[in-house]
């Protein structure tokens, strides 16, 4: 397998084969993709996949503003694009009431409109080798918690356009797949309200959390199987059908007795 972190990487001659983007989580704890590109390697080596090319641009070198740039360096460099996984995403933490309009702003310039032009630009490419777009949603578009309203809403957001892009490429050869992780093991919750990697921040986790390198199998699985949407953990699972099913339920849980492990969360 061929995996190019950056530019300064790239093979100067175009590839052969298979190409996959992974855009977003760009950040200082990009876990979830690499123990994806670690799962692609171990499967490709055990003969499960064939081979692929992985490119996951550094942060400072991604041109994060002007997308068909990007995807311009990944035909110039591979020829085609075979998978894009749209998954730059940090939640904002606050009640709705103090948020300000910069927040939200912020919160949905990352989860939706990064997302809905990464889609866009991509798209072209994709339908020229039937390939597949993979969004990473959140369980939370599907039922929400206080103090994560606009996380949750960016994700609501991110959820139609998953829906309506899985009509509107119906018949194209390009499959869209959203997926709506549980709880996640991973450094997200130590991204703060800025969207910077903090360290110092307490990591939230509990046994009912998968690990990103656990998560990495079914993902891949449920792209490669063109789903148009996918749910995984077991509580993830559990929590969204109590979302779509009963929402009245979940309201009486919250409001009165609150928010599980909300007292390791801050809005910093």
């Amino acid at each position: 397998m061929q995996y190019i972190e950056a530019p300064d990487r790239y093979y100067t001659e175009a590839t052969e084969l298979p190409t996959i983007f992974l855009a977003g989580g760009i950040t200082d704890c990009p876990n979830w993709q690499a123990d994806l590109v670690e799962f692609l390697r171990e499967a490709e080596e055990s003969g499960r996949i064939s081979p692929v090319t992985v490119y996951q641009p550094r942060r400072a070198d991604f041109p994060i503003h002007n997308p068909d740039a990007a995807i311009e360096q990944i035909i110039n460099t591979f020829g085609s694009l075979d998978v894009a996984v749209v998954n730059a995403a940090f939640s904002l933490k606050g009640n709705i009431e103090t948020l300000e309009t910069a927040d939200w702003r912020r919160q949905f310039e990352v989860n939706v409109f990064g997302a809905a032009m990464t889609a866009k630009h991509a798209l072209p490419e994709l339908r020229k080798t039937q390939g597949r777009l993979a969004l990473i949603g959140s369980a939370a578009s599907l039922a929400t918690v206080p103090m994560f309203g606009a996380y949750a809403a960016s994700k609501y957001a991110l959820r139609a356009i998953g829906q309506t892009l899985a009509m509107e490429l119906h018949g194209s050869g390009v499959s869209c797949t959203v997926i709506y992780p549980g709880y996640m093991d991973t450094e997200f919750a130590q991204i703060d309200n800025n969207g910077h990697f903090d360290p110092n921040k307490k990591k939230v986790t509990n046994r009912f959390m998968w690990s990103a390198e656990k998560s990495a199998n079914p993902c891949v699985r449920a792209i490669h199987k063109r789903k148009r949407e996918f749910t995984f953990t077991a509580l993830g699972r559990i929590w969204c059908w109590f979302g779509v099913h009963t929402p009245g339920l979940i309201h009486f849980f919250l409001t009165r007795f609150g928010t599980p492990g909300s007292e390791t969360l801050d809005a910093s």
